[in-house]
């Protein structure tokens, strides 16, 4: 069964067709990630408009906003501490 594109917010989408499936800015080949590698390194919204013509700011603006969401959700420390990876939460080995 072939893996389908999955739209994420408004602007942004992971197509398995283009760049490889990473996230991109729908209707460009555009990486998020690059954009934000750029941002990272300094570059303002209006250098990245200026930089990638095709995008427009709200698309960069909601690539920002998914960003803060995943830093929160990724990094969060739960009440009980962080579990090693691939842990369920609730193991039955005794520790």
């Amino acid at each position: 069964m072939p893996v389908k594109p999955r739209e994420i917010g408004q602007y942004l989408i992971a197509h398995p067709g283009i760049s490889f499936g990473k996230v991109t800015f729908k209707g460009t080949r555009v990486p998020v990630k690059t954009v934000l590698n750029f941002m990272a390194m300094g570059d303002t919204i209006d250098d990245i408009l200026k930089a990638w013509p095709e995008l427009r700011r709200g698309a960069v603006m909601e690539a920002l906003e998914m960003a803060a969401i995943a830093v929160d959700e990724c990094w969060r420390v739960p009440k009980q501490g962080f579990k090693q990876l691939n842990e369920p939460t609730h193991s039955r080995r005794v520790r």
